[in-house]
Order: structure tokens, then sequence, then C-alpha cells
């Protein structure tokens, strides 16, 4: 009986196709190169944005300026605009 000739990547293909593990890890590489490659599009800020207000500012979970830092960082982004800063509320929904 004569076996078919199978060549060197035929045979390495066919290994990769039935190793789970392998074709799993294949397939997170090709969704993180994706998400590399498209998800700065999809993005408000610039990838190379230096926000030089923030620099300094210790790492946290929430959003910056927090409540206690929004004072000071309305203050710098009048200054930065020669404006002056009037009566102002915040309530839930911003400014």
């Amino acid at each position: 009986m004569a076996e078919a000739a199978v060549s060197l990547a035929g045979a390495a293909r066919g290994r990769l196709l039935r190793n789970r593990g392998a074709l799993a890890g294949l397939g997170f590489i090709c969704l993180m190169a994706l998400a590399c490659g498209f998800g700065p599009f999809f993005l408000a800020h610039p990838y190379d944005a230096v926000y030089a207000d923030y620099v300094k500012v210790a790492p946290a979970l929430t959003a910056h300026p927090q409540a206690l830092e929004l004072d000071a960082a309305l203050e710098r982004i009048a200054q930065r605009l020669h404006a002056r800063i009037g009566s102002r509320e915040i309530t839930a929904g911003g400014l």
C-alpha cells in the first residue's frame, strides 16, 4: 500500500490544525494584531498626546481632573486662554 506524499509544510499545517491550544493562541494573536492596528482609529485622543497637567499625577481608576482637581485645572486653562472664569455651577451633567 503506497502512502500519499505529504510535503513538510502540509505535515506542519496538519499538526497545527489538530492542536486546539495552538489554534486558540493563533486566534488570540490575530485578534490582538487587529486591535493594535485598527484601535487607534476609534480613539478620541491621539496616542502620542502628552497632557502636561497630568504628568506627575498619581495613577487612578477614575478620569482626570477629579472633583478636587477641577478648580485648579479650570484656572490653568483660563490662564492659558487669557480668560477669566465667572461663576459656575457644577451639576451631574457637567459645568
